[in-house]
Formats: structure tokens, C-alpha cells, sequence
């Protein structure tokens, strides 16, 4: 009888599992003008609160895309020129301030430089601008822009998350949970089949105690795989992982992170630098360092001979 007791006190406080959703569940789609309605974004925002993710469908035009994926193109060969002067080989450890090797042939490359280059349907009259503003305030940060670039070959992610809770550094999971501080835009420049390997998430996760379930493998998944045109919009702190390529071309995805006007993510690239005279790409003062991060970080290393470093993005 103190057992039963027992066991049904345990399971009173124990989180409970969130159920299974798929695709359809997480999508809201844009209308004819791939602009969000009113209703769309509240429902969007919903879906961001409760599953800590959103997949926009029909959200931009294919040729702001295709101008996209030749920005991110067009970096990605310079950078790839200048590691292999610096005789790097696409399977050797390294992070720079411009480009990090996460996890085997899957690249997580800063666009400082080239952000100008971006269509505007991406920046500043992207589709997702009210939902941004709905989730992070009328103030909210551009604080990166970004491409994952997943070569052929390239090896299932651990599951982690982007930035992690505020105050995890020195709180762990022993804190309240707070509302969204960061919010991740991912953008697929080609179409990401189950074959190139999308991206797999595990809904609710950036609740406390659902990330450590999800950590656990204890509760369910379900990968995202956007076409082109198409945005997945997530907290910084679900759990998700790149899904390997066993396609026979790359998996480009350009990310787009924003974030209250006060959050600044210091973590995730180095400072060296590979290209000569580029902006290294470092947040401000109030930095996850300072306090209000604190994800999960593959190494902090940089350079040459030293393992790559920030953390395990996408």
C-alpha cells in the first residue's frame, strides 16, 4: 500500500509526455500575397508557445530564394577558399568567427558581411516581421544571419538546443519558465526531402521540464522538412538536430535569429577570424555569457588543431 502511495505521488509531479504531432499540426500558411493575417499570426504564436515551433507554408517567392541561395552560395566558396589556404580539409576540426564545422560535413557559416545582400522579403518586410513582433516585442533584436550547409555525407546531429534556458548557466533547470527571449528562422534553399535530411524537433521541449524528457528520447519527434518558399520558426530553446544527408547534393538552409532588444548570444562563434578583414560575428554586452544564456556548447574551441567550437546548431 506505501508503494501504491508512493508511486501515485511520484506520478502526481512527474511531467507528463506531449502527445505526438505531426507536420500538419505545426503548419499555418501564408495567403495569396505571402503575408500572415491577423488570425494567422495568433495562431502561429499559439504554436510557438505551446510545441515551441511553426512551420510557415508559402511564406516567400521562389525568387527570393533562388537570390538568397546564391548569397549564401557565393560566401560558402570564399570561405571554403581561405580554409583550404590554410591547407583545412572539409573533414578536419574548426571554428572561426566566419564558419564552423559542427559535426561531420555539416557547416554553420555567418553572413555579417553579406547580410546586406539579402532580399528585403527576408529582413525588413519578411512575412514573419508581425509574428516577431507578437512573440518578442515591437523592439525586438536582428541579432544573426546565417546558413547551415549540409553536405552530402554529412552525419546525424546530437539533440541540443540553440541557446538554452535564461539563467541556465547558473540555475540549470531548478528556475521558472520564462517566455520566449529568442526565436530561430530557418529558410531552405532547395527543397529538403526526408532523403537530405530535415530537421527534427521535439515539441515542447523549450519547457523546462519537457527538454529534459526529450534529452531523454522520451518523448516524441517530428522533422520538419520545409520546401523552398517555405519558414520554420522556433524557440531558441527546443531541442531539435540536423537529420543526416544521404542525398548525393547539399542541404543549404539560411537562418535568421531574432531576440529581445536585451539578449545577446556571445556563445556560439569564436573570435578568430579565417577571412582578412571581416567583422567577427559577436553579440553585445548583455551576452549569454553575462547571464541570460547558457545551451548546450560543443566545445568553445577555435582555429586550427582545436575542434570546432559554439554550439551543435541545426
Amino acid at each position: 500500500m506505501l508503494f501504491n502511495a508512493l508511486s501515485l505521488s511520484l506520478a502526481a509531479i512527474a511531467p507528463a509526455v506531449p502527445p505526438a504531432v505531426n507536420i500538419n499540426q505545426l503548419s499555418v500558411s501564408c495567403d495569396a500575397s505571402k503575408q500572415l493575417s491577423g488570425a494567422s499570426v495568433t495562431a502561429a504564436a499559439i504554436l510557438l508557445q505551446r510545441h515551441g515551433c511553426v512551420l510557415l507554408k508559402n511564406a516567400l517567392n521562389p525568387a527570393v530564394v533562388d537570390e538568397a541561395a546564391e548569397t549564401v552560395s557565393n560566401s560558402y566558396a570564399r570561405c571554403q577558399a581561405a580554409l583550404e589556404a590554410r591547407g583545412l580539409k572539409p573533414l578536419d576540426p574548426f571554428a572561426f568567427a566566419e564558419i564552423a564545422h559542427r559535426s561531420k560535413l555539416r557547416y554553420d557559416m555567418q553572413m555579417a558581411e553579406a547580410a546586406p545582400s539579402l532580399p528585403s522579403a527576408l529582413m525588413r518586410t519578411a512575412p514573419w516581421r508581425p509574428l516577431l513582433h507578437r512573440v518578442l516585442g515591437d523592439d525586438c533584436a536582428d541579432l544573426f544571419q546565417g546558413a547551415v550547409i549540409a553536405e552530402p555525407g554529412a552525419a546525424d546531429q546530437q539533440p541540443h538546443m540553440d541557446g538554452g534556458h535564461l539563467f541556465q548557466a547558473t540555475h540549470e533547470y531548478e528556475q521558472a519558465q520564462n517566455p520566449c527571449h529568442c526565436l530561430n528562422i530557418f529558410v531552405p534553399l532547395v527543397d529538403v526531402t526526408e532523403e537530405l535530411g530535415p530537421t527534427e524537433f521535439w515539441p515542447g521541449s523549450h519547457v523546462l521540464d519537457q527538454s529534459r524528457m526529450a534529452f531523454a528520447g522520451a518523448s516524441p519527434s517530428v522533422s520538419l522538412a520545409g520546401q523552398k518558399g517555405d519558414a520554420i520558426i522556433f524557440d531558441y530553446r527546443v531541442v531539435h538536430r540536423g537529420r543526416e544527408n544521404v542525398g548525393s547534393i547539399r542541404r543549404p538552409v539560411l537562418y535568421l535569429t531574432h531576440s529581445r532588444s536585451w539578449f545577446r548570444d556571445a556563445q556560439n562563434f569564436p573570435d578568430e577570424r579565417l577571412l582578412e578583414g571581416a567583422a567577427a560575428a559577436k553579440g553585445g554586452a548583455a551576452g549569454a555569457r553575462g547571464g541570460f544564456g547558457g545551451g548546450k556548447a560543443a566545445g568553445g574551441a577555435k582555429g586550427k588543431a582545436k575542434g570546432s567550437g559554439g554550439k551543435k546548431r541545426r
